[in-house]
C-alpha cells in the first residue's frame, strides 16, 4: 500500500483561507501539519510526496518539515505520476474533491484532516 501525499495545504498549512499554490517558494509562512505527520510515522508503506509545484520543490518541503529518515518516502510532480495510483493506496490532498473518481476503483481518499479508517 502506498500514501500519496499533497504538499501545499496538506502537508504544509498556511494562514488564510484559500488556496497558497507553492507557498513555500514564494516564502509564505507554514506550519507543519503535525496530526498528519504523525500518522506518516505509523504508517506501514511507502509514502509519495507530491506537488504541482514539481518533485524538487515535494523534496525539499518533506525534508523541511523533518519527516523522519527512516520513512520511505519518494517524491513526485502531482498529475505526471496518478498511473501509480493502484486499488488500496490513499491519497491525501485539500482538494480531495478532485479525486472522486477514483473511489470507484478502490483507492481512499482523505482530506488533510480526516481520521484515515481503511
Amino acid at each position: 500500500m502506498k500514501a500519496f501525499i499533497d504538499v501545499d495545504d496538506t502537508l504544509v498549512l498556511y494562514k488564510g483561507n484559500y488556496i497558497h499554490p507553492y507557498g513555500m517558494i514564494k516564502g509564505e509562512p507554514f506550519e507543519p501539519n503535525y496530526k498528519l505527520i504523525e500518522k506518516l510515522k505509523k504508517f506501514d508503506g511507502e509514502i509519495i510526496v507530491w506537488s504541482g509545484g514539481g518533485k524538487e520543490y515535494a523534496r525539499e518541503v518533506a525534508r523541511m518539515v523533518l519527516l523522519p529518515e527512516n520513512i520511505r518516502c519518494m517524491v513526485a510532480s502531482k498529475f505526471e505520476d496518478f498511473k501509480d495510483i493502484e486499488p488500496g493506496d490513499i491519497v491525501v490532498d485539500d482538494q480531495k474533491e478532485y479525486y472522486t473518481g477514483m473511489k470507484e476503483s478502490g483507492v481512499h481518499i482523505f482530506g488533510p484532516f480526516d481520521e484515515w479508517q481503511i
